[in-house]
C-alpha cells in the first residue's frame, strides 16, 4: 500500500486549485525545512510529504512547467528519503524515492524493482541541485506552453 500525506479531499483541492496549492508549496517546504532543521523529523515528514504529492499533483495537470516540478519532487523526494532513513525506516524510504522516480520519469511498468535504491537515489539527487536560473525558467515555461 502507498503512502498518502494528502487526503482525498486536499488532493481534490488541488485539482482544483492549481494556482493556490503552487502557491502552498512554499509554505509546505518552509515549514518542513524548519522542522527538519530542529531535527524534528516527525513534524518534517507530513510537510514535505504535502510539497510532494501537491508538485505531483500539479505535475500530472500540465499547469506549470515540467521542469520545475520535476525539481520540486525530486527535492521533496530526496529530503522525505533522507528523513526516512534517518527514522530508520528504509521501506518508506525505497517508496519514496521509486514513487518520485515514476513520476519523473513516468515509468511504463510500476512493477519495476530493477531500479536501485542508489540509482534512483542519485538521479533525484541530481535533478534536485540543478541550477534553475530566471533563463531556464523561462525557457521551460515557453516550451511548455508552445506544447499544449
Amino acid at each position: 500500500m502507498e503512502t498518502r500525506y494528502l487526503s482525498k479531499c486536499h488532493a481534490n483541492w488541488v485539482s482544483e486549485h492549481p494556482l493556490k496549492a503552487y502557491e502552498k508549496l512554499a509554505t509546505h517546504e518552509l515549514t518542513a525545512s524548519l522542522h527538519a532543521a530542529n531535527m524534528l523529523f516527525d513534524k518534517a515528514i507530513p510537510f514535505y510529504g504535502y510539497s510532494f504529492e501537491i508538485a505531483e499533483i500539479l505535475l500530472n495537470s500540465g499547469c506549470y512547467p515540467s521542469l520545475i516540478l520535476h525539481h520540486k519532487l525530486a527535492l521533496y523526494g530526496v529530503s522525505l528519503a533522507e528523513l526516512y532513513e534517518l527514522k530508520n525506516q528504509p521501506f518508506m524510504k525505497r517508496q519514496i524515492l521509486k514513487r518520485a522516480y515514476e513520476s519523473i520519469f513516468q515509468a511504463q511498468d510500476k512493477s519495476d524493482q530493477h531500479v536501485s535504491e542508489e540509482k534512483m537515489l542519485t538521479c533525484l539527487k541530481s535533478i534536485s541541485k540543478t541550477l534553475l536560473t530566471p533563463l531556464s525558467l523561462s525557457s521551460a515555461y515557453y516550451s511548455s506552453a508552445n506544447s499544449h
